[in-house]
């Protein structure tokens, strides 16, 4: 009789524990910062070239100060004669040749998905880390989703929804980014 009492008393604190809390709306989800519509532009563009996942906002080198408290992580510009639009970590630039460089050691990987712009949408937590072959320069295409991962561990994706080249280093690239919160 103990036995079944002591049995009878354990599964009241297992049904207790495990039905008191219930969400009547299901699971809490953590939905992630999402920015749309962000204009980075290459060297000679007027829009700037610096991206905060963090804040959404966008910044040209003369802001450079305070990129480290705005988390800047993600810049672009137009790399070569060619005008490659690239993704750039802010810690890459020097290296990659340009001229608007910033004092600032963030460093971020890009790496390119094969996210669709509707798994894109549906994102909601979860995100694909930067892939095997991460790297702080990551060419651009309009229409491809990129994952980033910035200093602190945080993942994001990108997708690029308008590229302009130029061979004059003024190109531009529209984002839509969706950021670990």
């Amino acid at each position: 009789m103990k036995k079944l009492l002591v049995l009878a008393a354990c599964a009241g604190m297992l049904f207790t524990t495990a039905c008191g809390d219930d969400n009547e709306n299901g699971p809490t989800k953590v939905l992630p910062t999402s920015w749309t519509a962000k204009l980075l532009g290459a060297q000679r563009n007027n829009a700037g070239s610096f991206f905060s996942p963090t804040t959404g906002a966008v910044y040209v080198t003369g802001d450079s100060a305070g990129f480290v408290n705005n988390k800047v992580d993600i810049t672009f510009a137009n790399l070569s004669q060619t005008g490659t639009p690239t993704f750039l970590a802010p810690a890459a630039r020097r290296g990659a040749g340009l001229t608007r460089v910033v004092t600032v050691n963030r460093n971020t990987l890009f790496s390119l998905t094969t996210l669709t712009k509707a798994q894109f949408d549906t994102v909601s937590n979860g995100f694909v880390a930067a892939q095997a072959g991460a790297s702080a320069s990551q060419g651009v295409e309009q229409g491809k989703v990129y994952s980033f991962l910035n200093a602190e561990n945080k993942s994001g994706l990108i997708y690029v929804s308008n590229v302009n080249a130029s061979t004059n280093f003024d190109g531009a690239v529209t984002i839509d980014v969706k950021f670990e919160k």
